[in-house]
């Protein structure tokens, strides 16, 4: 939690407080060879939960925050999801490393996000099809544009990970499927789009595939593989992850293995 500013599994964050107490607070000391960090956070539950994030007992918001805690690579079996589970998970597994490996992709993921769910709200809120259009417009090309920083950064994270496919005697790769946002789509979509009030193109819909080589033949670890295999391509993301943060943070990141037997 100190190092993502959220805990292991996906729980309510007021979940983490200790039964009959209304605050947690969690404390850690970073020591690196020229520096000695003191990284804090703390939950409290009134009418809603606050959180607090501090670097030096200095208080952050927690994009800043997260520019100072040190890079963290977790193995926990829970995440077999990313391998057998819906494409969301994927896509928020690779995301959580992007953003970790670069700012600009962080903002342009959250620009997109946030156009995307304005643009929803257009689709809700008007039912004339002409002036649907106009008020898309600028939203369409804000979509654009940042879709094109992510889908350039997730092919390029794709490429870093096939640059070392084996593990033992098994070999893996990881492939990716954009769905592209242009223009021309947009349009070929807007009747879709109109009827379901919704943005249904773009790097939301986006899909990753790990295979596996088995006997000369690339197979969807997904729906192929055993669970011992799918735990083992599991482990490929994880090392490969760790080579590549190290590489390009030029830092060797915190391995935590949670029940890796």
């Amino acid at each position: 939690m100190i190092c993502t500013g959220k805990g292991i599994k996906d729980e309510k964050q007021e979940e983490m407080i200790s039964f009959g107490k209304n605050s947690a607070d969690i404390q850690a000391r970073a020591i690196s060879d020229d520096e000695t960090m003191l990284l804090r956070i703390t939950l409290e539950k009134s009418t809603y939960l606050k959180k607090t994030f501090q670097v030096n007992k200095s208080r952050k918001l927690l994009y800043t925050y997260l520019r100072s805690t040190p890079p963290a690579v977790l193995f926990t079996p829970e995440l077999i999801s990313v391998i057998d589970g819906s494409p969301s998970l994927r896509r928020s597994f690779f995301d959580t490393i992007l953003c970790q490996l670069d700012i600009s992709y962080q903002k342009a993921l959250r620009n997109y996000e946030n156009g995307m769910r304005k643009r929803n709200k257009i689709f809700e809120s008007m039912y004339d099809q002409e002036k649907l259009k106009e008020s898309l417009h600028f939203w369409n090309t804000y979509l654009i544009d940042n879709a094109r920083y992510i889908q350039e950064k997730r092919e390029w994270l794709t490429g870093k990970y096939n640059e070392e496919k084996h593990l033992q005697e098994h070999s893996f790769s990881l492939v990716y499927k954009p769905n592209p946002i242009t223009e021309s789509r947009l349009e070929e979509y807007f009747m879709k789009e109109y009827y379901q009030k919704r943005t249904l193109i773009g790097p939301q819909r986006d899909e990753y595939i790990v295979h596996l080589e088995s006997h000369n033949t690339e197979i969807d670890t997904k729906k192929f593989a055993s669970r011992g295999e799918q735990r083992l391509a599991l482990l490929w993301l994880i090392l490969s992850q760790l080579r590549l943060m190290k590489e390009c943070l030029n830092q060797s990141p915190i391995l935590l293995l949670d029940d890796i037997f």
